[in-house]
């Protein structure tokens, strides 16, 4: 660029071109050492001249000072006052002259020249160089030199120093309860926390970029926040609300900060270094894998054993609740808890009292954990069973049997008692027949002899008597 200028001026000016960049190292070498006051004064008996900057809170008004620091690429004003026993002086011609920084082999050079206004200040502006010199080119400690044609020469010189402005100290994810996290389901929202320093003496005015990026590099997320105010000396918190989209590529991803103060020539000012965080999308899904019945008919009361493996298929340890259905209706519901991608078999027994006949559709199904996306395995169908109820005919003929069979019994027990009563009977008479004959006694049923059994020694007593007047009547 320099070589660009030099090509513009007449001969005669060429040569003090060539000259000048020749001499530039010596040049800033006396530049130095005006710095520390061996050469030049900021003031005479009665001329003045203070060089600062535009930064309100540290401009470098004074003899020989420090202004506040600037960015790359940012636009710096310098001011020149010159007044004559403390009075502004306007028309007045003031050189200026750029150096910087000074840690560079090739310092970039500047020089400027203006009139003072009728407020005796002469200003000029410059950018640190965008495109004709690399980052690392600018970064350091720059001089500022001004020079006032006056009947007593004076000068006046001021350093500043060329750095990002801006840091961002911290980069945090938060999750929707507000604590740090790193980890993120997709579809679940995540919450950027930056913390930006401004290091600058001067308020800045800054737009944020952010872009995230999945581990494939698909960009998931991009935004700009604009016009935020930084405070000199400062820390500001900002933070930016985003989800995490459902087709997020599993794995590491990354998401860069980009801070800048403007823009030149349609290209973005950055005011800090780029600054990159990484968070981690995960899996979180849950499953039901198999599902057993240990009957597919049964009677009402029976129990059924429901056989079941759940599986946890995600990054995160899970919490799992399975619901035991039959026909859409809660049979019961069981509880899990299964480290990442552990898997667990466990059983239900149903009591099928109270159930009504027929077929119903046995169904095992685990609730869906946070931010779980994919829920076509969540559900699984054990089977169908058959309820019946136990048929009345059978206990019917078995009833009709049991009363044949009792009544067989009793009828056999009833005769069998008239046939031993008849036996007995048949022996009765027969003894009192054979009875009567010893006796010569009238003959008597078997059931007249044992009414009148207590009565036998009496009655032959008096049957004696009986023949005895018998005989005597026969006398």
């Amino acid at each position: 660029m320099r070589k660009e200028n030099c090509k513009k001026l007449k001969a005669p000016k060429l040569v003090t071109c060539i000259l000048l960049i020749i001499l530039c190292p010596s040049m800033f070498s006396w530049m130095v050492q005006a710095s520390f006051g061996t050469n030049g004064s900021s003031s005479s008996a009665h001329w003045t001249i203070d060089l600062f900057t535009r930064c309100n809170s540290n401009s470098g008004k004074g003899s020989n000072q420090s202004s506040g620091a600037t960015a790359p690429f940012e636009e710096v004003e310098l001011h020149a006052n010159t007044t004559y026993r403390g009075t502004p002086q306007a028309n007045v011609f003031v050189s200026f002259q750029v150096i910087g920084p000074s840690n560079s082999s090739h310092p970039f050079m500047l020089f400027r020249s203006a009139t003072t206004d009728k407020k005796g200040i002469a200003t000029i502006s410059f950018r640190i160089p965008l495109n004709d010199n690399p980052e690392e080119s600018v970064i350091g400690v720059w001089q500022a030199f001004s020079t006032a044609k006056t009947p007593e020469p004076i000068e006046d010189f001021l350093t500043f120093e060329v750095k990002w402005p801006i840091e961002i100290t911290s980069i945090r994810f938060l999750n929707e309860k507000g604590n740090q996290q790193s980890r993120f389901a997709r579809g679940e929202t995540s919450t950027v926390q930056l913390t930006l320093r401004n290091d600058a003496l001067c308020a800045k005015d800054i737009n944020l970029t952010l872009v995230a990026k999945d581990s494939a590099q698909t960009q998931i997320e991009q935004t700009e926040i604009q016009n935020i105010r930084l405070d000199s000396n400062s820390e500001t918190i900002i933070e930016h609300e985003f989800e995490i989209p459902v087709w997020t590529a599993f794995g590491e991803g990354t998401i860069e900060t980009m801070v800048y103060s403007g823009i030149y020539n349609d290209v973005k000012i950055q005011a800090g270094e780029p600054k990159i965080a990484k968070f981690s999308a995960i899996t979180r899904a849950v499953a039901v894998s198999e599902a057993n019945l240990s009957l597919i008919e049964l009677y009402a009361g029976e129990p059924l054993s429901i056989s079941l493996k759940v599986e946890n298929l995600g990054d995160e340890m899970e919490e799992l609740r399975i619901n035991i259905n039959y026909d859409g209706a809660l049979i019961g519901q069981l509880t899990a808890t299964l480290a990442a991608l552990d898997s667990r078999a466990m059983t239900y027994v149903w009591n099928t009292s109270g159930i009504s006949e027929g077929e119903y559709t046995i169904t095992a199904e685990v609730e869906r954990v946070p931010w779980e996306t994919e829920l076509e395995d969540n559900k699984i169908t054990a089977g169908i069973i058959r309820v019946n109820y136990p048929s009345i005919f059978p206990y019917a003929v078995h009833l009709f049997i049991l009363l044949l069979i009792i009544t067989g019994i009793l009828t056999f027990s009833l005769l069998l008692v008239l046939w031993n009563r008849r036996q007995y009977t048949n022996q009765c008479q027969k003894a009192a027949y054979d009875f009567s004959l010893t006796q010569k006694e009238p003959k008597r049923t078997c059931m007249e002899n044992k009414l009148n059994e207590p009565k036998k020694d009496t009655r032959r007593k008096s049957s004696s008597r009986i023949q005895k007047k018998s005989g005597k009547s026969r006398m």
